[in-house]
């Protein structure tokens, strides 16, 4: 999962890490090493796409910080909102970032709560970690940015990942042969949830919860998921609910034992 993580599914990308050596040097020397091949990599593609991409890479250092809304990234860069817009809209037609709605959305494309992610996981690490320390890198300090600066954060960052993981898992079907037509996220004000299944045809909605933690999960993750599930007002009148966890680092026994005794509730 940590090469996954960063490097995402591009065979060229995931070549380059040598499974002889620890993950902490891949990175040293297959990313943040000058001479490598995906220090430059992000760099030369976007370069050989785009026109002004001063203001694209400007964009895409926003997206990668969080600042995933249009408002958002207007203000952490300074464009002006047509600006923006046009500057989404082309990112977007090359699959370099995608454009996301809570699954519970019917008009994508009218939606007010759209949020922009980079659509690969290397460019989300590049964009991250890479981009805007290339002094630290050039100057010789690649071990400070890496102690400092990379390692100490990227639990975090690989757990978006593992996100999306966890969500094809649920594309692909869970235990008992259900299936969800419709698989993504959902937030508003009050709230968010890592994973969403809906299945139109039986009015059945799964929540589920990702946790890359080194703690195994219990009873808190459930109850909190089970507290926001009730804010979901997707035919809540006559849906039938199912919920699941998924865990890097397993869960508790009281909580195996709530997942025998509930037909409901799945662990993987």
């Amino acid at each position: 999962m940590h090469w996954y993580g960063i490097l995402g599914g591009t065979p060229a990308y995931l070549l380059q890490f040598d499974p002889a050596v620890d993950f902490r040097e891949n990175i040293r020397r297959r990313i943040l090493a000058p001479e490598a091949y995906l220090y430059r990599e992000p760099d030369f593609i976007l370069r050989e796409e785009l026109r002004e991409p001063r203001n694209y890479f400007a964009i895409l250092r926003a997206v990668s910080m969080g600042k995933t809304r249009p408002a958002e990234i207007i203000n952490e860069t300074g464009f002006d909102k047509n600006m923006v817009g046009k500057y989404l809209s082309v990112l977007t037609d090359l699959k370099i970032i995608r454009r996301e709605v809570p699954v519970t959305e019917w008009g994508f494309e009218k939606s007010k709560k759209g949020l922009y992610l980079l659509e690969d996981p290397f460019f989300r690490f590049w964009f991250r970690y890479v981009y805007p320390n290339r002094s630290f890198i050039e100057e010789g300090e690649i071990d400070y940015l890496l102690d400092r600066k990379i390692l100490p954060s990227l639990d975090r960052f690989i757990s978006w990942s593992f996100e999306e993981v966890c969500r094809a898992r649920v594309r692909g079907g869970i235990p008992q042969g259900i299936r969800f037509n419709r698989v993504g996220r959902w937030w508003s004000k009050e709230g968010e949830i890592d994973i969403l299944g809906l299945n139109d045809d039986e009015s059945a909605a799964l929540f589920g919860e990702a946790k890359w933690s080194v703690n195994p999960v219990g009873d808190n993750i459930l109850e909190n998921l089970e507290r926001k599930a009730r804010l979901v007002d997707w035919r809540k009148a006559e849906r039938k609910d199912y919920f699941v966890l998924f865990s890097r680092s397993g869960f508790t026994e009281n909580l195996h034992k709530r997942a025998r005794e509930q037909r409901n509730l799945f662990l993987l």
